[in-house]
């Protein structure tokens, strides 16, 4: 039995109770083979990879909740507040242990939530960047995504935001950029609608 994952880039499918990662090539799935067991050691939640064979990686399956659905549920203040104090962690973890460097992929299906925990997935880049960038960018895709703009999806917005305590100058500069990236991608994104969610968002 086969079950295939959503992925724009790569054939990715769970048998057997491993996940199989075919990626483009074979220096791209040992870049993330390394970086994997990198943060693993570190102590950063990600998947534990068991095996790097041409361009397939094998990795244990994760299961839980992705951050994409947990955010669509009716908002409740303590699980929303526990929740974003998990994402926060995650990202100090991650931060600690990879200095000057920032998730870069930060789309809301690459996290699942766990029992214990938060679990970062797809780690195809590492890319030089700041916490204010991640963050902003995050805080787009929450909002964004469809349904987009909901009264849920602005409270976990909201929230995450107040837990992080960064710069709202320059997390506003990284929302307005992945917005205006997103008008690029999307047909008939507006990024009216997006600002002024994101209006909401700082409104104390």
């Amino acid at each position: 039995m086969m079950d295939k994952f959503t992925s724009r880039r790569n054939h990715v499918y769970l048998q057997d109770g491993v996940v199989y990662k075919q990626c483009q090539s074979q220096q791209a799935a040992a870049f993330e083979y390394n970086l994997l067991q990198r943060l693993e050691s570190a102590g950063v939640p990600v998947p534990h990879v068991l095996s790097c064979e041409n361009n397939t990686l094998c990795i244990s399956y994760v299961q839980g909740e992705l951050l994409l659905d947990a955010i669509l549920r009716e908002p409740d203040s303590i699980e929303t507040e526990d929740l974003c104090k998990k994402m926060a962690n995650w990202f100090a973890l991650l931060y600690a242990a990879c200095p000057g460097k920032s998730r870069g992929d930060v789309n809301c299906r690459n996290f699942i939530i766990t029992r214990e925990n938060i679990v970062g997935l797809d780690f195809e880049e590492l890319p030089e960047g700041s916490p204010e960038t991640d963050i902003g960018r995050l805080l787009a895709f929450i909002l964004a995504y469809d349904p987009a703009y909901t009264p849920q999806r602005i409270v976990f917005a909201k929230a995450l935001w107040q837990v992080f305590q960064l710069s709202e100058d320059t997390i506003q500069a990284a929302m307005q950029a992945e917005f205006e990236a997103m008008a690029q991608r999307r047909k008939g994104f507006s990024i009216t609608l997006a600002e002024k969610a994101a209006q909401k968002v700082f409104e104390l």
